[in-house]
Parts: structure tokens; C-alpha cells; sequence
């Protein structure tokens, strides 16, 4: 959800682990969504062909993360490592599936879990716990979370690698596979299955996943159909939308006007002073671009969307945020609605800028302010940290581009 722009202004500098990601996922994010093919996955299933479900390209952070903070940058989904997190895939599986996920730990000890499905009854597959190698299937009936009959002590995951996880739903019973070898089974009709709140989805029909206090880069998910035809809950992301957030992970795609630009661990892009960062993507006209952005020192950074002719910036330079017209900001913005937003130094601010039929809708932790700006056919997007020569500075993180909501005007 990004756009951006402008004029001539001298711009800013930045630093971004968007460019120091870990290592790519050997997926595109930008294939097809369903294909026919034979499953790859070892074991091979009964079926001699069955469609198979790109869910990578379903997903959607903002949508359906119901839990903890997830990312989508580059066609890898991350968790944060933060606490129990939970994220639903919009995708209902048919009667007999394949659910396959290939993820890598990060960093933690604790458990990663495929949320699975059975004529609408959910249940989970549960890999690893603190430092414990044990794998189990919850829920069952009368049965301790890490005690029941399908619970084994397999293996303890190790930080950096790769592993693949296959969990085979048929209509007697459950198979789960790790690298190719059967870890755990369970004969089952599923009356024996005992739906529990805390990892719920939010549709018991739906696919899912969480982590646990555990870092994870899920770098491939998909579904493979065995008997019956699953439902897709919502389209994929279109294609231009998952180029421009590849392009924006991409350090070749930002040119620094001044100064030079810096790599930093954690993803964020930092703008000091009136050295000035462009992206040099185009960002289809109708989108909302969602980010972060802490304002470490002084009150005046910039974020230009060339194309719109407006900008965010702080309001008479206090430390508050508002929108004006770029590259003159004593331009008025037309129909201008909503008080600047104030923020303290430092504090983490949850942003979003929504383009749609010549209007713009900006907010900032769960406050708005709206108007009219340009209706170009592309935006471009510029950063820059202050105003003049000061060393003020502000990072910038989560850039995330989708296509902007349609409205009722938008519906003829």
C-alpha cells in the first residue's frame, strides 16, 4: 500500500533491511494460484492427479492475521516471534487434502502449528514445544495437550534450516510428514475430536497457521485437492501489486539524491535530514499503502507521492502529522478533513494512505484525515527526514501495497 511522488525537494536518506532479508523463498509469489499437477511432496498420494493450491498468494497480512504481527515481504509470510500468533489462510479445504508448508526457524525454541480442517471441524498439528522434540495432533477428546495417543518425540528443530511439513486429511484418518518421514498418525472419523479456543480460527472451515514465541519464514504454503474441490475465500493479490512489493524489498529499486544509503538489521528504512530516498517503482493509482514510521528526532519528516501532488508532513512543524500539497506545501489541500495527528518521539505509528477516484484517505493510529489530491494512473513514493539541513531523522518500515477498497461511488 504505497504511493508516491514528487517534485523537486531535497530528499532523505534511509536505511533498510527490506534489503537485508533472509534468503529468498525459491516460490514466486507471483505464479499461478492453482495448477494440476501430481503432488511432489513425498509421500506421493493415491490420486494420480489433483490440483494444487498456491495459498502464498491468498494471504494478507493486514486481513487475516488475528493474532501477533505477520509480514508478507517478498513471498516469504513471517511471524514475529512475539507470543502466541495466529493467522488464517482464506481458503476452505475439500473433504480429502494435502496441506503442505515449507518453513524455516528464525529464532526461538518454541512450536509452530498447521491449522487444518475436517468437514468443519478444526483441529491442529503442533511441532515441537520449548525445548521439547515432541509433535502431536490437538484436540482429542479426554486427552492432555502433549499425552495422547498420536504425540511422539521426534527430532528438536534447529534455527536456519529448512524443513517441510505435510499433513495428509483423508476420511479415516490423518498422516503428518516432516522431510519426507512419517512423524505421526491417527485413525479417526473426527467424532473423537474436541474444538478448543485458543488457537480458533475464525472460520472452523479454514486453513491456518501460528507460531509460539518462535520467529518462522513460511516460505511455500499450499493445498493439495484429493477428493472434492476446496474454496477459495478471496482472490489473490493482483499481479501488479505483488511486483510492487517485491520491488520494494529490492535495494536496487532506491535511489539515494544525497548522502548514502545504509543497511540496518531490522527492515527499516531510517530518513535523515534533507538527503532524499525515491522509489523507482510505479504504484498502481487505486491502492492503499500501509506502513510503520517512528519519528526518532525533530518534527519535520516527509513522505511524498508524486503523481497525487500531496505529502504527509508534520503541521507547522510541531509533532504532529497532516497532509499538504507537494512540492508547495501553502497550497491548500482541497476538501481537507481531520485534525493533524499528534505523535511523541519515538512512538511506533501503525500508517496507512488509501488512493481512490481523485480522493486520499490518511491515517495513523486509528485517527483519519481525508481530501482530494490528483488522480494520476501511477504514483511514485520519496522520503526525506526534514525540511532543510537539520539532522532530524525518522524510520520507516512495513511498506505494504494492495489495491484500495471499492466504495459505494465506485460501484456503478
Amino acid at each position: 500500500m504505497n504511493k508516491y511522488i514528487v517534485a523537486s525537494l531535497p530528499l532523505l536518506m534511509v536505511s533498510c533491511s527490506l534489503m537485508a532479508q533472509t534468503t529468498r523463498p525459491t516460490t514466486s509469489a507471483t505464479r499461478a494460484t492453482t495448477t494440476t499437477t501430481t503432488t511432489t511432496s513425498a509421500p506421493t498420494t493415491a490420486a494420480a492427479e489433483a490440483r494444487q493450491i498456491d495459498l502464498m498468494p491468498l494471504s494478507n497480512p493486514r486481513l487475516d492475521g488475528l493474532r501477533g504481527k505477520w509480514t508478507l515481504r517478498g513471498g516469504v509470510l513471517r511471524s514475529s516471534g512475539q507470543g502466541d500468533e495466529l493467522l488464517q489462510i482464506p481458503y476452505e479445504p475439500p473433504e480429502e487434502y494435502d496441506y503442505e508448508i515449507h518453513f524455516v526457524r528464525v529464532r526461538g525454541d518454541n512450536c509452530v502449528i498447521q491449522i487444518l480442517s475436517h468437514e468443519n471441524m478444526p483441529f491442529i498439528w503442533v511441532m515441537g514445544t520449548g525445548a521439547s522434540k515432541r509433535f502431536t495432533f490437538h484436540y482429542l477428546k479426554g486427552a492432555g495437550d502433549f499425552e495422547n495417543r498420536t504425540t511422539r518425540d521426534y527430532t528438536q528443530m534447529v534455527s536456519g534450516r529448512e524443513y517441510v511439513s505435510v499433513v495428509k486429511v483423508r476420511r479415516h484418518g490423518v498422516k503428518a510428514y516432516l522431510d519426507g518421514e512419517l512423524v505421526s498418525s491417527w485413525d479417526t472419523d473426527y467424532s473423537d475430536v474436541e474444538s478448543r479456543p485458543f488457537w480458533r480460527l475464525q472460520d472452523n472451515a479454514a486453513l491456518g497457521l501460528a507460531t509460539s514465541a518462535f520467529q518462522t519464514e513460511f516460505r511455500s504454503i499450499r493445498v493439495t485437492e484429493v477428493t472434492g474441490t476446496g474454496k477459495i475465500l478471496r482472490p489473490p493479490m493482483p499481479v501488479a501489486f505483488q511486483k510492487v512489493n517485491e520491488q520494494l524489498d529490492d535495494a536496487k529499486n532506491w535511489s539515494v539524491k544525497q548522502n548514502s544509503l545504509h543497511t540496518m538489521t531490522d527492515g527499516r528504512l531510517r530518513c535523515e535530514g534533507s538527503a532524499s530516498i525515491a522509489f523507482s517503482g510505479d504504484i498502481p493509482a487505486d491502492s492503499r499503502i500501509s506502513f510503520h514510521m517512528s519519528v526518532a528526532s525533530g518534527p519535520a519528516p516527509r513522505i511524498y507521492f508524486d503523481g497525487a501532488g500531496i505529502c504527509i508532513a508534520s503541521a507547522l512543524h510541531t509533532p504532529a502529522l497532516t497532509v499538504q500539497s507537494a512540492p508547495n506545501s501553502l497550497k491548500p489541500v482541497p476538501h481537507l478533513k481531520g485534525d493533524p495527528i499528534p505523535y511523541k518521539a519515538g512512538e511506533d505509528l501503525d500508517c496507512a494512505i488509501e488512493f481512490y477516484d481523485g480522493h486520499f484517505e490518511f491515517s495513523a493510529n486509528g485517527h483519519s484525515i481525508s481530501g482530494d489530491c490528483q488522480s494520476p494512473r501511477t504514483l511514485r513514493l520519496s522520503l526525506r527526514g526534514s525540511t532543510g539541513y537539520a539532522r532530524d531523522s525518522a524510520d520507516i518500515w512495513d511498506l505494504y501495497v494492495e489495491p484500495a477498497e471499492k466504495r459505494p461511488s465506485d460501484l456503478k
